[in-house]
């Protein structure tokens, strides 16, 4: 009765004798058969299987060599086939999966168990299988020829010496017997060895074990009659088996009939009896017989002419002959819808429980018998009889066929399994319970929605279950062991290979401890990490067995960052401290401690002032059971006195400058915290911190005073949201931080973060925006990109989520193909951006106007354009309301103006522009902001309000009356023009949050990069603070950048403005009585010249490198002191010539005689006659271009000069010194001299 068929047969040997027996008993031959064969037969030779007889000798020598079942070969009505691994579905507990549940269903194959470990699967290779659909008993054998079998086993069918209990696992057969195939009847089993001998045992009550008794056995004994068995087959209480030879014999009960011995009296046969022959019934059938199939009260079989023929009980039409009487031998298959025999070749038989079917040698497959679920498979209604041959639906070309008790099962010449009829249990295997009335694939295990399209060899049918025995090659994986790790040293990179070269998969089987992606492993906790390799192979590739390697993790290192907060003063202690910054890389919250309590104490993340000095605060994290304690990270800094910077303000009612030295050159406001930049790019938050939003390694914890966003980045742009924040780095690299429930952090995960977390990398942002519950970002090259929930459109991707808790943690495109300047995300549920032509586009919810397209429909899922054709340059939006200034500073909003926040100049409640608010009141397009103001920056509040920086610095706000700066304090009205916020302050840029504002200071009104507090000038430019004579006063804004008593306007050379000692002498302008003129040069060793200009204002300089001594000759007749001086005036009047006073130093006593000469290269000495001399010095007057000026330049002298002493000391002032005429005595002495000393040389000679 089994309905498990293969592609592995037995040829026999045709003897010439009538009875075959004693030749052909002796020779078996036996051949492998393959699909391919199957297939070139089935496509190519369509005629009668008759017809393949006729072909020569030749031929048949050839086809004695094909792989496939073909005409002349005896078929085990077990499947037997390719060697592989066996697989089950259906009802669990009979599948040998280890399943006890009766009521588990397996809908797709599963691989059966292993017995050495029933939990696992085994991968064991099987030649056979076959299963029975009365009692659930299933047999296969292994390629070693090992028998196994599993299942039901209240007679000892399972053949381990025992009956009773099932087992749920396959279990050996009892004596060591080697088999070639074993088939499970309804509560016994027989098996063929690999010695032909045939073997029984279970159940005996009708004499199916054949031994000549009724008595059971748990263990397998001897067939009775000595016969070689090639094949064999149970069914319900009787057996029949193929010899060798091709002889057919049976035994066993046969109260209809299906012994088909021809008797009358229904008398069981307790050995192997032939069958008799169909058509002369009173003799033993000596046709050779290629298949037997034993139902469940009836048999069927295949003869050497490939003729299909049935006999026993045909109550329920299962024998297709075409009557209810029981044939009592062989009775030939009928023509479909015919009382005449079927004139057909079949090549496969399958009996079942009450159905049965064939497959002809054309490959089509017909089935006839009860049909209560579709088990005929012809596509019909179920719930009928068919007593007839009807075909299996589809054009499939089948080659193995295998009835359960209610289902059908068969490979295609694909070699794919197909099953169809009942599938309450799954037993139909495509994933289902849905009954089927024709062929369905069995589905992937691996993919259960998929078929498979794994390679089959075998098919069995059984009780509500399926078997096959799967082909394929199979493979090993190799896998590397990892050592011990500290869960700091993660992640873990894993390196398994498949024998086959297959990618290997893998999973964590310590998910507490650690997480696998791809070969990635990531580290979560301390303890053992176990990973299992995994290969799921392919159609023709098995499955690898898993291997696991396992190793522990060790706690791990951690540091800390604890940025040096810098020097403070008194301002950034003023309220409730000082607020610090620091994470652990574990994520382990740090504690600060101060080893300076006289100077400063610390209180959570708060440090408050005692005294000016040195503050030393320490950081330190005591580590967990994960974690090792960190090093420790001191920090110390100044605390000095001082005052605020001014530089960021706040309102709600009445705005004020917040209370810090810190110096923010931007500001912005998100719904509950703030943010801001400082000239170096350092970030830093303060307000609301519940979810991490203010980046400083704290959540929960809030901070008034502005602490320092970790990570060391330097920031482009900081942009605070709902309960997250956003930033871009100078690089163009995204960070967001705090809540990530939706995966608004864009980091590809819904983990929140106490510090920055980069945005998954690919991209080169220009501004990234967080909103309420996703955020936006606009890329350098104009890209718009979106993330988070989407549950209002507001992604712009053309999609949207059904739940407010989805999360996208993948980035999305806007649609629409625009090119972005930038992109406002809300709080509202709602996106507006702007392109780089300045057009506005807004999608998301619309309920409130927002959208400005005119309408308050529903949500807009990709951006639609704001109405009006207005260019911006700038867009803000809060949850209710949108605004947006044009390039030239129009401002214009639209959304809610239950307050009059879109500044309209709408009568509010009372008629006046201030007045109740109007909770319907709402704007569809943009309105234009009434005043005529000209806009550098605006912001709207989410708590109805706006506010505006006009050009010139003046903030103005207007909306919701206790929010607009203005000290009003009755929230129920509002304002609807806009109102100056109630401070003089300049402000260069506003941002509003939910229900305050924050505001940046212009704080250098001059430009100059010098903040107006420490400006010396700080309402003119001066970059440099040029302060000349220190007196705080820039150069740029003093009247008198010298101090030197004489305005600038009145200094006569511009160069005397900035200098206290003008004429560089060395002494002050304040006490020199010629302070435009270089009166004086040093010679060095005590000798000086120095002028006297005759004015204080006068400018008429010596020019030190022209001023020098030398030495000098002077002409006959006169004396000289050796040395001339030489003097250079320069800058003199140039349109009057000045008088100039001159003494001249020359280091030594001068004769009281001498003469002040003027000396020129060798001119004669000219006597100045107003000189005189006094010691070591002359002193005399010059007039600029008068007798003694050598350079003829007005507004230049030039003047060397010596002292000359004559032998009478007369002179003629003011001319050139005479040739003295000396006594005429003196001339005859020098005369005769010369004369008497010549004579003399004469005399002598």
């Amino acid at each position: 009765m089994f309905r498990s068929h293969g592609h592995t047969h037995h040829r026999f040997k045709r003897s010439n004798t009538p009875e075959r027996a004693a030749l052909s008993e002796s020779v078996s031959h036996k051949i492998k058969t393959q699909p391919s064969t199957i297939r070139s037969v089935f496509k190519n030779f369509r005629e009668s299987a008759s017809a393949a007889f006729h072909i020569g000798a030749a031929v048949l020598l050839v086809l004695l060599q094909l792989d496939g079942p073909f005409i002349g070969t005896v078929e085990a009505s077990v499947g037997t086939g390719a060697p592989g691994r066996v697989y089950a579905w259906g009802r669990a507990y009979k599948l040998g999966i280890n399943e006890t549940s009766t009521s588990s269903k397996q809908k797709v194959p599963a691989l059966i168990h292993d017995p050495a470990n029933p939990s696992a699967e085994w991968p064991q290779y099987f030649t056979s299988v076959g299963s029975d659909s009365q009692s659930g008993t299933t047999c296969g054998v292994t390629s070693s020829g090992t028998g196994y079998c599993w299942g039901s086993n209240g007679s000892g069918q399972l053949g381990t010496g025992t009956a009773g209990d099932r087992s749920y696992v396959p279990v050996a057969i009892g004596g060591g017997h080697n088999w070639k195939m074993i088939a499970p009847g309804s509560s016994h089993v027989c098996g063929i060895r690999t010695d032909d001998v045939a073997m029984c045992w279970g159940s005996n009550s009708d004499g199916q074990l054949g031994d000549g008794t009724t008595n059971d056995s748990a263990i397998p004994i001897a067939v009775s009659g000595g016969h070689s068995f090639a094949s064999i087959d149970g069914g319900g209480a009787n057996t029949c088996g193929i010899t060798t030879a091709g002889l057919l014999y049976c035994w066993g009960s046969n109260h209809v009939y299906q012994i088909g011995n021809n008797v009358t009296n229904q008398v069981d046969q307790l050995t192997p009896t032939r069958v008799h022959d169909p058509d002369s019934a009173a003799n033993n059938w000596n046709k050779a017989i290629l298949k037997v199939s034993v139902g469940g009260h009836f048999a069927c079989a295949i003869d050497e002419d490939n003729r299909g023929y049935c006999w026993g009980n045909s109550y329920d039409n299962a024998t297709g002959t075409g009557d209810g009487s029981y044939p009592k031998v062989p009775k030939r298959i009928h023509k479909p819808n015919s009382s005449a025999n079927w004139d057909v070749t079949f090549i496969d038989i399958s009996a079942g429980m009450d159905h049965t079917c064939a497959i002809r040698s054309s490959g089509e497959a017909r089935c006839w018998g009860t049909e209560l679920y579709g088990q005929l498979g012809n596509g019909g209604s179920a719930n009928q009889s068919e007593k007839f041959p009807v075909k299996v639906s589809g054009n499939k070309t089948w080659v193995s066929i295998a009835t359960g008790r209610e289902h059908t099962c068969g490979i295609n010449d694909d070699n794919y399994m197909f099953c169809w009829g009942k599938n309450l249990f799954g037993q139909v295997g495509n994933n289902s319970t849905s009954n089927s009335t024709s062929p369905q694939r069995v589905h992937d295990p691996n993919a259960s929605s998929n078929n498979w399209t794994a390679q089959w060899s075998v098919v069995a049918g059984g009780y509500d279950s399926a078997f096959g025995i799967r082909t394929g090659t199979a493979q090993t994986i190799t896998f590397p062991g990892q050592s011990d790790i500290k869960l700091t040293a993660g992640p873990v990179t894993l390196g398994a290979t498949a024998s086959s070269s297959l990618a290997v998969t893998y999973a964590s089987q310590t998910s507490n401890v650690c997480s696998v992606s791809g070969n990635t492993v990531t580290l979560l906790t301390t303890g053992t990490c176990t990973i299992e390799a995994s290969q799921a192979g392919t159609a023709t590739v098995f499955e690898a067995a898993p291997v696991s390697i396992s190793f522990t993790v060790l706690a791990g290192d951690q540091t800390i960052e604890f940025p040096n907060p810098g020097t403070k003063n008194t301002s950034d202690f003023t309220g409730s401290g000082m607020g610090l910054s620091a994470a652990a890389s574990s994520d382990l919250v740090v504690s600060f401690s101060s080893s300076t309590s006289n100077v400063c104490t610390v209180s959570g993340i708060l440090v408050t002032k005692v005294a000016f000095g040195t503050c030393t605060i320490t950081a330190s994290q005591a580590g967990s059971s994960n974690f090792n304690a960190a090093p420790n990270v001191t920090r110390s800094f100044n605390i000095v006195d001082g005052t605020a910077s001014g530089s960021a303000w706040e309102w709600g009612a009445t705005p004020a400058a917040m209370s810090t030295s810190l110096v923010f050159t931007s500001i912005e406001a998100g719904r509950s915290h703030s943010c801001g930049l400082t000239a170096t790019g350092t970030a830093y938050c303060w307000g609301a911190n519940q979810n991490g939003e203010l980046g400083n390694g704290f959540g929960s914890i809030a901070s008034a005073p502005p602490v320092m966003v970790l990570g060391g980045h330097t920031w482009a742009v900081v942009r605070p949201g709902s309960s997250s924040t956003c930033g871009v780095t100078t690089s163009g690299s995204g960070y967001c931080w705090g809540k990530n429930g939706q995966g608004q952090l864009g980091d590809g995960t819904t983990t929140g973060s106490l510090v920055p977390v980069s945005v998954t990398a690919g991209e080169t942002w220009a501004t990234i925006d967080p909103g309420g519950t996703y955020a936006c970002g606009v890329t350098t090259s104009g890209a718009g990109l979106c993330w988070g929930n989407n549950f209002y459109g507001n992604l712009g991707n053309g999609s949207k989520h059904n739940s407010t808790n989805v999360e996208q943690t993948s980035r999305t495109q806007i649609s629409g193909g625009h090119s972005w300047s930038k992109i406002e995300a809300t709080d509202g549920g709602y996106t507006c951006g702007i392109t780089t032509a300045g057009a506005a586009y807004c999608w998301g919810t619309g309920s409130n106007g927002v959208l400005g397209n005119g309408s308050t429909t529903s949500a807009q899922q990709t951006p639609v354009a704001v109405s009006g054709g207005l260019s911006f340059a700038l867009l803000s939006g809060s949850e209710h309301h949108i605004c947006g200034l044009t390039a030239s500073g129009a401002a214009h909003c639209w959304g809610v103006d239950s307050f009059g926040q879109l500044g309209s100049g709408r009568a509010m409640g009372g008629g006046g522009t201030t007045g109740a608010y109007t909770s319907s009141a709402k704007e569809t397009t943009p309105q234009a902001v009434a005043g005529n103001l000209t806009f550098q920056a605006i912001a709207p509040g989410n708590d109805f309000f706006t506010c505006g920086v006009v050009t010139g610095g003046q903030a103005y706000c207007w909306g919701r009356n206790t929010r607009i700066g203005t000290g009003a304090t009755d929230g129920e009205i509002g304002t609807s023009v806009a109102t100056p916020v109630g401070t003089s302050q300049p402000f260069l840029f506003v941002s509003s949050g939910y229900s305050n504002s924050v505001a940046l200071a212009n704080t250098d009104v001059d430009g100059d990069g010098v903040a107006d507090s420490a400006d010396n000038c700080p309402a003119a430019s001066n970059a440099n603070q040029t302060d000349t004579d220190s007196d705080g006063i820039g150069d740029l804004c003093d009247t008198d950048d010298d101090n030197d008593g004489v305005l600038d306007t009145a200094e006569v050379r511009n160069d005397c403005i900035i200098k206290v000692d003008c004429d560089s002498d060395g002494t002050s302008d304040l006490t020199d009585p010629f302070p435009l003129a270089i009166t004086q040069v040093d010679l060095g060793s005590g000798r000086h010249i120095t002028t006297e200009p005759s004015t204080a204002l006068s400018t008429c300089s010596l020019v030190t490198s022209q001023s020098y001594l030398s030495s000098y000759t002077a002409p006959d007749g006169m004396q000289s002191i050796g040395t001339q001086a030489h003097f250079s005036l320069t800058g003199c009047n140039s349109s009057s010539a000045e008088t100039i006073e001159v003494e001249v130093d020359f280091g030594a006593p001068l004769p009281s005689q001498g003469l002040v000469c003027k000396v020129d290269g060798a001119a004669k000495p000219v006597d100045i006659s107003s000189g005189n001399v006094s010691g070591t010095s002359v002193i005399y007057t010059l007039t600029d271009n008068g007798p003694f000026d050598t350079n003829s330049a007005l507004g230049s002298i030039d003047d060397p000069v010596t002292v000359i002493t004559l032998e009478d000391n007369s002179t003629t002032g003011g001319s050139a010194v005479p040739v003295p005429i000396r006594p005429l005595w003196l001339i005859l002495i020098g005369l005769t001299l010369p004369l008497i000393a010549f004579r003399k040389l004469n005399h002598s000679a």
